[in-house]
């Protein structure tokens, strides 16, 4: 499935936004403007109602201070993004509401792309519906101590390999 940018925020802004825990606070300076420029974007720690363009700079920011700058903290916070929009999306206001329903409908239609059939996609509503989020683990895998993983380079690309041969 491919969504895009402008369909991400509508989605979100369809639904009523989306409640996010911002788990600690951070600036990028070098954020993406539409026109090639940059700005500066941030967030305050503790938990927060997005709209569709907080929640695409939230997701998106590659320059976060405060160790939010890193690929592996962008994907944890993606990660935050799909489980609030989940829970969102299975909330009963939306389920409830013809014309939510009928307005992600077409948001898709014209904003979305995928290989899925139909009935792909009503099996994965079926499991995704009966899927209990404190039961869901995600992990992200980051290089560390504690981890399987070590940072290196290879040539002039940074890289992450595992530790032993088998894993």
């Amino acid at each position: 499935v491919r969504v895009d940018f402008a369909a991400f925020q509508k989605i979100i802004n369809e639904i009523g936004g989306i409640d996010v825990t911002v788990d600690r606070p951070f600036i990028d300076e070098q954020f993406p403007t539409d026109d090639f420029l940059t700005q500066t974007i941030a967030f305050e720690a503790g938990r927060q109602h997005m709209d569709g363009v907080t929640a695409l700079s939230f997701s998106r920011s590659r320059h976060g201070s405060n160790g939010e700058g890193s690929d592996f903290a962008r994907s944890k916070r993606q990660q935050k993004i799909l489980a609030a929009v989940r829970e969102k999306l299975l909330s009963s206001g939306v389920l409830t509401s013809p014309t939510t329903i009928s307005n992600l409908l077409r948001l898709a239609k014209s904003h979305i792309s995928t290989n899925l059939t139909a009935l792909d996609i009503v099996g994965l509503a079926k499991d995704f519906r009966s899927l209990k989020m404190n039961e869901v683990q995600t992990v992200v895998l980051t290089p560390g101590e504690q981890s399987p993983l070590y940072e290196t380079y290879v040539g002039n690309s940074y890289a992450i390999l595992p530790k032993v041969e088998d894993w």
